[in-house]
């Protein structure tokens, strides 16, 4: 009568998503025996599956309004609407006091979503349910609903911008940057020849008339035309793709942790029910008047051992090594280790074009270096030139050594190994 009593209280506050009622209830369940505990595992699992579904949706849903508004007002900019000033107003205020939406604000708050959700009722079903496996069961249900929205997010927002294509792009205009700027090739099609030390003698107004047809004759090598995106857009691009990647990594620690700790609590549940068996087991021999040799204390614990063994064989994972989550997160970061190796080869790139002569004079500075010798010659292969005491400033080599910083720093802030070794490499070869 205790039982169905408790049972159909419990059914009652799982139906009304009644948290105290849950709470004074699931202790009991436990209490009670393992097939009522059992029952109590799958009506929690109910009310978490609905509040979680609740909450996520909700956000999702409130999201996507807000963007689709954020997303009309952005195509009315592009398209060069007219807007009342009493509208721009509005607009304003309204950006204020409402958070951007983007696929990072979408995942935080999914992400948010499960862990408040496990740090509040993970103790409780561990301690209460753990006898019926409870804790690794809701760890399971927790994961699965973000994998279901987290994947969902992330697959719409390849889709929307085209990573995979773009990254197929970047390939090739990455090939292209390499074999134009790094070979050497490229100056001499695009420049004539590497800026020698007799553009010192040249006056400032036959360098700066030089120098102004050179924005015209740069080459990128198909890097807006192919991809689409400017240099500082795709460098904000893979600043919200490493962002993405860093939350999705957060949540990926956050559950790993959980899943250490479900498994530490079953050894210990298995551990004291071991304990509690061989106590048993002594009080019987007692109650029969029988004392407990070394030999019959040691057989038992070697049967015990033996037992635990076999229960941990057959003890399934909570998680798979590999979710599909980790799946989506390392597809992402094979498009973002490849943008990132197209993006440090045009930052090299730029850093050569200031070398040589867009930006001569500023870039490009003799520094006087006082001698009383009549001045040292500089050249390089067959041909020198006399500065006269003056040696070469260049900031070619520090804006090298940015891009390469800038690209590994934003690869390591994402928390993924494979991506930050992969940038890493690429830098490394790239320098």
């Amino acid at each position: 009568v205790l039982e169905r009593t408790v049972l159909q209280q419990y059914e009652v506050a799982v139906a009304n998503g009644d948290l105290k009622g849950l709470s004074e209830l699931t202790p009991l369940l436990g209490m009670l025996g393992r097939h009522l505990a059992d029952k109590g595992v799958g009506l929690y699992l109910r009310y978490s599956q609905n509040i979680l579904s609740s909450i996520m949706n909700e956000g999702l849903e409130a999201d996507s309004e807000v963007e689709l508004k954020q997303n009309a007002e952005t195509a009315e900019m592009e398209e060069g609407v007219r807007i009342s000033r009493a509208e721009i107003k509005r607009r304003e205020d309204r950006k204020n006091s409402v958070a951007h939406v983007t696929v990072c604000s979408k995942l935080a708050k999914i992400f948010n979503v499960a862990v408040t959700h496990l740090r509040h009722h993970l103790p409780m079903v561990a301690f209460s349910l753990g006898i019926a496996d409870g804790d690794a069961a809701l760890v399971q249900l927790v994961n699965l609903e973000v994998e279901k929205r987290a994947t969902a997010v992330i697959r719409e927002y390849l889709e929307q911008f085209g990573l995979k294509e773009m990254h197929t792009h970047a390939e090739r205009v990455g090939r292209r940057l390499e074999d134009d700027y790094l070979t050497g090739d490229g100056f001499d099609d695009a420049f004539g020849s590497f800026v020698t030390f007799d553009n010192l003698t040249m006056d400032h107004n036959s360098q700066a008339s030089s120098s102004s047809s050179l924005p015209d004759a740069m080459d990128d090598c198909g890097f807006q035309q192919d991809l689409g995106v400017t240099y500082s857009q795709m460098n904000s691009r893979l600043d919200e793709i490493a962002l993405l990647m860093q939350h999705s990594e957060s949540y990926e620690r956050f559950i790993r942790h959980a899943v250490a700790e479900v498994d530490k609590a079953r050894v210990l549940r298995q551990q004291q029910q071991s304990a509690d068996r061989k106590r048993q087991w002594m009080q019987k021999l007692q109650q029969d008047g029988k004392d407990v040799t070394l030999e019959e204390s040691q057989a038992f614990d070697q049967k015990e051992a033996e037992q635990l063994r076999k229960d941990k064989a057959h003890v399934q994972h909570v998680l798979p090594s590999q979710t599909q989550l980790n799946e989506m997160v390392a597809e992402v970061g094979g498009y973002l280790s490849g943008l990132e190796r197209t993006f440090l080869l045009a930052g090299i790139q730029r850093a050569f074009y200031n070398y040589t002569g867009a930006n001569g004079i500023n870039s490009y500075n003799p520094l006087t270096i006082l001698s009383s010798g009549a001045g040292s010659s500089y050249g390089r292969g067959n041909g020198s030139s006399k500065t006269g005491g003056m040696a070469l400033q260049t900031s070619v080599v520090e804006e090298c050594l940015y891009a390469a910083q800038q690209s590994t720093l934003r690869a390591f802030a994402t928390g993924h190994n494979g991506t930050a070794a992969a940038a890493a490499n690429v830098c490394a070869d790239t320098l």
